[in-house]
């Protein structure tokens, strides 16, 4: 057997399933950005990040075109919701403003509101890991669970694994949020 082309970068994946990203704090590169309603309609902000710096850039892209090759009909692996109408208008500004403070030529006094204009602005996202139930098995998924300014990265702390007992003991982390009201 001969080796490979790309054998000493390709990163390893054990167990047959797809790489994990590790929790933690990456820099991330928003490569998508749109308006949508949540299921109860109210208004939020979707954002399709990768990892833009590091030993992990362009995990997500990576991903995609793996998946891709199976399933043409595949979507983006990696999305931070974020609503943006009631009590969540100011974590939509804090969220705009680490875009802001992230990003030279981005300024939240000349912004349009044109959510496309986001695409390629960089930012600290904060990733976690998360317990699902998938065919009566727990499984764990990585998942985008803030957005900080870039400059916050060294002092970014491993998120707390949301264990699916702990979900159900709190409503998944949203309090008394009906469900209907939770973006995904």
């Amino acid at each position: 057997m001969m080796k490979p082309d790309g054998f000493d970068s390709a990163m390893a994946i054990k167990g047959g399933g797809f790489p994990q990203l590790p929790p933690g704090g990456y820099i991330c590169r928003i490569v998508e950005a749109k308006e949508q309603h949540s299921k109860s309609g109210r208004n939020m902000l979707v954002l399709g990040l990768d990892i833009a710096e590091g030993e992990y850039k362009d995990f997500y892209l990576k991903q995609f075109q793996r998946r891709h090759e199976e399933n043409p009909d595949v979507k983006w692996p990696c999305f931070y919701y974020q609503l943006t109408d009631g009590d969540s208008v100011g974590r939509l500004k804090g969220l705009l403003m680490a875009l802001e403070e992230s990003n030279k030529g981005f300024s939240l006094a000349s912004w349009d509101w044109d959510e496309k204009k986001l695409r390629k602005l960089l930012c600290c996202g904060v990733f976690r890991e998360e317990e699902y139930l998938y065919e009566g098995k727990v499984r764990t998924s990585v998942k985008c669970i803030s957005i900080l300014p870039k400059a916050e990265l060294p002092n970014v702390k491993v998120p707390e694994k949301k264990t699916l007992e702990l979900q159900q003991q709190n409503n998944g982390g949203w309090g008394n949020i009906p469900d209907e009201d939770i973006p995904f």
